[in-house]
């Protein structure tokens, strides 16, 4: 859901629209860069979020927010997500993208899931490779499923694995051999 479908007087036409669809979480998948240029924009952001996301619940409606790699380089010493999470109260929660934070070179991503356990409601399983960065597919990549699926069974606020594939020229096949992946290490469990 754009940053702009809850603002504006759009947030109650937003509302009605996914209670129609019968789909109560809405996750916000990337901000402007008025709302990411410092860490006090990534707070103040966080504090809107908090405000939105009260208005939600109301609705019995959660918000979060959708992390691509930027958000785990350093800005004046913080990491943005840190900042942005520490910010935003409880009912805000955070689609932790795996690969994206991998991408970054700075987030390892069994500490994130180790870190903020509330705040993940969905887990975004991205393969990422070191030499061929997202041309892969889960199991054949450096992110530690195991451990992932792991952490993600044994925590009870996280209701769903979402499975991306990024490559657009195999991406059918793709997204089906991460989700045989992922699904092959979840049946451990």
């Amino acid at each position: 859901t754009g940053w702009d479908a809850l603002g504006n007087g759009s947030l109650y036409s937003t509302i009605s629209y996914f209670q129609r669809v019968e789909n109560r979480n809405i996750v916000v998948p990337g901000l402007p860069a008025s709302c990411t240029e410092s860490i006090q924009a990534w707070k103040d952001t966080a504090k809107e979020f908090s405000r939105l996301g009260k208005i939600l619940k109301e609705y019995d409606m959660t918000l979060g927010y959708h992390n691509h790699f930027a958000e785990f380089i350093e800005i004046d010493g913080v990491k943005p997500v840190d900042a942005f999470l520490a910010e935003a109260c409880n009912c805000v929660n955070w689609q932790f993208d795996l690969g994206n934070a991998m991408h970054s070179k700075h987030a390892d991503p069994i500490a994130y899931l180790e870190a903020y356990p509330q705040r993940e409601k969905t887990v975004h399983c991205k393969p990422y490779s070191k030499k061929t960065e997202f041309d892969c597919v889960i199991g054949k990549d450096d992110i530690d499923w195991n451990k992932v699926v792991a952490l993600v069974e044994e925590n009870p606020a996280i209701e769903y694995y979402i499975v991306e594939y990024e490559i657009e020229s195999n991406e059918y096949q793709g997204c089906k051999d991460c989700y045989d992946g992922l699904a092959a290490i979840v049946k451990k469990y």
